[in-house]
C-alpha cells in the first residue's frame, strides 16, 4: 500500500472549546488536511464510527464524557479500535500519561505545544495508521492454525523432565498447544509465575515484573492488540525498541512485531507473567503525584487555558533577550521541572546535577542514585536559561547574577510529604552555570538491628552508646550514612528521663523527645556556638552534626569529661585515621584517650538487586584475590570458609525493579574501633595509624575490607562494589 498524501488523510478533533476546534481546523486544513470536528465525546464517537478517520486529536477535560473515556470506547470498538488517538492536553504528568497509555492512545502532547511541533506529530502518526491497518489486514488473511515452533517440543520435553509429572499432568502438556501454555498452569497446580521463569530459563530471557512508565513506547502497538496478545513495547538502550511478552511461542505475534514494528534478530525480549503485562493497561488513580508548591488540581479543578497559550509562536520568535526570559517561563518548562523533580524522589536519588556541559550542546541533567551518577534527561541548548531561572526563582536566588557561586534552598510537597532541596549554583566556562539540588526528603530513625551491622559490631556499638558519658565519634566521607547511625543510637537511648540536643545543618531526621537546633553559619550559629548553649540547658546526651574546627572538638571532649555522652561526625578515611586526626587538631591525647568510648567508620556500598541476583561457584582464582583483600593470616583467626565446591557467591544480573543495573538500595560496612585499655594505652603512646590498627584488631575489630568480604560471601554485594569504597 502506498502511504497517503497529506491533503487525503481525515483528521477528527474532538474538543469542547470552539475556539481551539477553530484553530485546530484553520492550521490542519492549511497543511493540506482534511477536518472533521466534534463538540463533546459522544459526538466525537459518532463521527469516528462514520467517517473511519485516519488519526484523532483528542482533548481529557470535556464535560459528560472526558477524553480517557472516550478513548476507551473506542479500543473497545472493532471499527475504531486500529484508529490512532493524540491525546493534546495540559495534563502533563506521569499519572496522566500513563493512563493515556493505559485507555489507548497512540501519543500524548502537552499543551502548549508549538504549530511545528504539532504537524511533525501528525505526520508521524499517520505513519502509524498505515502499520496498524496493515497489522489488521494481517489478522483478517492470518490461518486459524498456526504450526508449532521446534523450540516448543523442546521445551515441553525439557519441563517434563525437570518436574517429573504425573501421567495425567505428562499427557496434557504432551497436548498442549503453544497458546494454551499457561492454561495448564492450573491443571499443575502451579502459578503463571513459576511458568513465565522456565519458560525464561530455557530461552535464556530476562524476566521483568515491574517497568518505569517512561520506558513505555506509547502508541507503537493498538492497545487492542496489545491487551489480546499479552505484549508491551519498551525502549532499549542498545536496540532502540524491545518488547515485553508472556509467550514466546506464539510465532504469529512475533512475527508481526519483526515485519510492522522493528523487532530486529538480535533484540532481546524480556519476559512477564500474564497478570503482570495485564497491570500495565491499568489506570492509575485519577491524582497526580506531582506538587510543587501546591497541590496540583484534579482534573475538575484544571482551569481552561487561554487560547495562545495553547500554540506558542515559531523558534524564531523565541530569541528573547536574557532579562525577558524569566517573564516568559512557560507553563511546559515549569511543569518539566516539576517532572525532574518527582522523578528524582521516586526513583530514590540523593542529588540531581544540572550540568550545562559546552556552548552549543545539551543541559545534561543526572540523578545520583545509590551513590552513582545516572543520565536521566537532555534538555535542548534553547532551554538551558529558562530551566536556570526557573530554579533560581523558586530558590530565591539572584536570577541576575551570573559570576558568583549561589547557595539557597526550597520546599516542595511531593505526595503529601514534605522535601526540602538545597540549590547550588556554580558558574562554569562559556557564561554557563551547574546547579546541583541536594535532595533532603524527612525520614524517620532506622533500628539499630536494621543498620547492616555484623554480630561483633552490633554490640561493640550498643555497648558504646549505652555508657553515661564519653565521646562516640562516627566518621566517613560526605554521603556514607553517619547521619543516620548516629540517630539509630539516639533513638536508642532516646526515653523520658534523659535529655538530648542535637545540633545539625541541616536537620535531616527528627525524632520526638530530641531537642534539634539549625545550625546557621550566616548569623554566626555555628555548631560550638550551639555547644556553648546546650551546656548550660541541662543535657544529657549532646550530639554535635560535624566537628569542622579545632574548637568545637576542644568544646566537644570538655562537655564528655564533664559527665555527658556526646555524639559527633569527623571526615577521616578510617577509624584509627581519626585518633591522629584528632591529635593534629591540638586536642591533648591524654584528654582524648580519657573521653573516647568508640569510633565508627562506615561506607556504603551498593547491595545487589534481591529479585535478580544469581548465585554461581567462584574459580579459585577469585576466592584467592577475595581472601588476600580480606587478609589471609586474619581470614583465618576469623574463620572464613575454605575453598570448596559448595561455596556460592552472588552476582548481579538487571530487570525491572533495579532498572537492569543489578542493584538496587545500599548497605552500610562498618569499621569500629572500642575504646579498650590497650587502645586508649596506644593513644598515650601517640602512635602511627599502623599500629592503632595492629592494637585494634587483636582488641576484635574488623577492618572495612573485612566487614565487606562479609557481605559479598553473605550475598548482600559483590566486590566490585566493596572495592570501589574500601581504600
Amino acid at each position: 500500500m502506498c502511504a497517503k498524501r497529506s491533503h487525503e488523510a481525515v483528521i477528527l478533533c474532538i474538543d469542547d472549546d470552539n475556539e481551539v476546534l477553530n484553530l485546530l481546523k484553520r492550521i490542519l486544513t492549511g497543511a493540506g488536511y482534511s477536518v472533521v470536528t466534534a463538540a463533546d465525546g459522544r459526538q466525537g464517537l459518532i463521527e469516528a464510527q462514520d467517517r473511519q478517520p485516519d488519526l484523532i486529536l483528542l482533548d481529557v477535560m470535556m464535560p459528560e464524557m472526558d477524553g480517557y473515556t472516550v478513548c476507551s470506547q473506542l479500543q473497545e470498538n472493532p471499527e475504531t479500535d486500529y484508529i490512532p488517538v493524540v491525546f493534546l492536553t495540559a495534563l502533563d504528568d506521569e499519572v496522566n500519561r500513563a493512563k493515556s497509555f493505559a485507555v489507548g492512545a497512540a501519543d500524548h502532547i502537552a499543551k502548549p505545544v508549538r504549530k511545528d511541533i504539532l504537524l511533525a506529530k501528525i505526520k508521524e502518526q499517520l505513519k502509524t495508521t498505515l502499520r496498524w491497518r496493515k497489522l489488521k489486514k494481517r489478522i483478517a488473511l492470518r490461518a486459524e492454525t498456526v504450526p508449532a515452533p521446534a523450540t516448543f517440543s523442546q521445551f515441553k520435553n525439557a519441563l517434563i523432565e525437570l518436574i517429573a509429572p504425573a501421567e495425567e499432568i505428562r499427557d496434557l502438556l504432551t497436548e498442549t498447544k503453544p497458546l494454551e501454555i499457561y492454561n495448564i498452569c492450573e491443571p499443575m497446580g502451579i502459578p503463571q509465575r513459576q511458568m513465565t521463569e522456565w519458560i525464561a530459563d530455557f530461552l535464556s530471557l530476562p524476566m521483568i515484573s515491574k517497568i518505569d512508565p517512561e520506558r513505555l513506547l506509547l502508541g507503537l502497538i493498538p492497545v487492542s492488540f496489545a491487551r489480546k496478545n499479552q505484549v508491551v513495547a519498551i525502549l532499549d538502550e542498545k536496540f532502540g525498541r524491545s518488547f515485553i511478552l508472556c509467550n514466546p511461542f506464539d510465532w504469529s505475534l512475533t512475527d508481526d512485531l519483526k515485519n510492522l514494528f522493528g523487532l530486529k534478530k538480535d533484540t532481546v525480549l524480556f519476559l512477564a507473567t500474564p497478570e503482570d503485562i495485564d497491570a500495565f493497561f491499568e489506570q492509575p488513580e485519577q491524582e497526580s503525584a506531582m506538587t510543587v508548591g501546591a497541590r496540583v488540581r484534579r482534573p475538575g479543578e484544571i482551569k481552561t487555558e487561554p487560547l495562545d497559550k495553547i500554540f506558542l509562536v515559531e523558534d524564531s520568535d523565541l530569541q528573547e533577550e536574557e532579562a525577558d526570559i524569566t517573564r516568559e517561563i512557560d507553563s511546559a518548562v515549569i511543569a518539566f521541572i516539576n517532572r525532574i523533580l518527582v522523578d528524582a524522589y521516586t526513583k530514590r536519588a540523593s542529588d540531581i546535577h544540572f550540568d550545562a556541559g559546552v556552548r552549543g550542546k545539551p543541559y545534561d541533567v543526572r540523578f545520583r542514585i545509590d551513590g552513582i551518577c545516572q543520565m536521566a534527561y537532555s534538555i535542548p541548548e534553547k532551554s538551558k536559561k529558562a530551566v536556570v531561572s526557573r530554579i533560581k526563582i523558586i530558590a530565591n536566588l539572584d536570577i541576575s547574577e551570573h559570576r558568583k557561586p549561589q547557595s539557597g534552598k526550597f520546599m516542595v510537597r511531593i505526595r503529601d510529604e514534605k522535601v526540602e532541596f538545597r540549590v547550588e549554583v556554580t558558574p562554569t566556562v562559556d557564561n554557563n552555570e551547574n546547579i546541583v539540588l541536594r535532595i533532603l526528603a524527612k525520614s524517620k530513625p532506622v533500628a539499630i538491628d536494621l543498620l547492616g551491622l555484623s554480630p561483633y559490631n552490633h554490640d561493640a556499638f550498643k555497648k558504646m552508646i549505652t555508657k553515661p558519658q564519653g565521646v562516640v565519634l562516627c566518621v566517613g566521607p560526605t554521603g556514607s550514612g553517619k547521619t543516620t547511625t548516629l540517630h539509630s543510637a539516639l533513638g536508642h537511648i532516646n526515653k523520658p528521663e534523659i535529655t538530648i540536643w542535637t545540633a545539625e545543618d541541616p536537620v535531616e531526621i527528627r525524632q520526638a523527645g530530641l531537642k534539634q537546633v539549625q545550625i546557621n553559619t550566616r548569623i554566626g550559629f555555628t555548631f560550638g556556638e550551639a555547644l556553648r548553649s546546650f551546656l548550660r540547658a541541662d543535657p544529657d546526651v549532646i550530639m554535635i552534626g560535624e566537628m569542622r574546627d579545632a574548637e568545637t572538638a576542644k568544646i566537644t571532649l570538655e562537655a564528655s569529661l564533664t559527665g555527658h555522652l556526646v555524639f559527633s561526625t569527623l571526615h577521616t578515611n578510617s577509624a584509627a585515621e581519626t585518633i591522629t586526626r584528632i591529635i593534629d587538631m591540638g586536642i591533648p591525647f591524654y584528654n582524648f584517650s580519657s573521653a573516647l568510648l568508640g569510633i565508627v567508620a562506615q561506607r556504603l556500598t551498593r547491595r545487589l538487586c534481591s529479585e535478580c541476583k544469581k548465585p554461581y561457584h567462584p574459580d579459585p582464582e577469585e576466592y584467592e584475590n577475595l581472601i588476600e583483600y580480606y587478609n589471609p593470616i586474619w581470614a583465618k583467626k576469623h574463620g572464613l570458609p575454605d575453598y570448596s565446591p559448595d561455596l556460592t557467591l552472588w552476582k548481579r544480573q538487571g530487570c525491572s525493579r533495579c532498572e537492569g543495573q543489578g542493584y538496587y538500595g545500599r548497605i552500610a560496612i562498618h569499621e569500629i574501633i572500642v575504646a579498650s585499655d590497650a587502645i586508649k594505652k596506644a593513644i598515650r603512646q601517640n602512635p602511627d595509624v599502623e599500629h592503632l590498627i595492629e592494637v585494634a584488631l587483636m582488641e576484635g575489630m574488623r577492618t572495612l575490607r573485612m566487614d565487606g568480604v562479609a557481605k559479598i560471601l553473605e550475598g548482600i554485594t559483590d566486590f566490585e562494589q566493596v572495592s570501589r569504597v574500601c581504600l
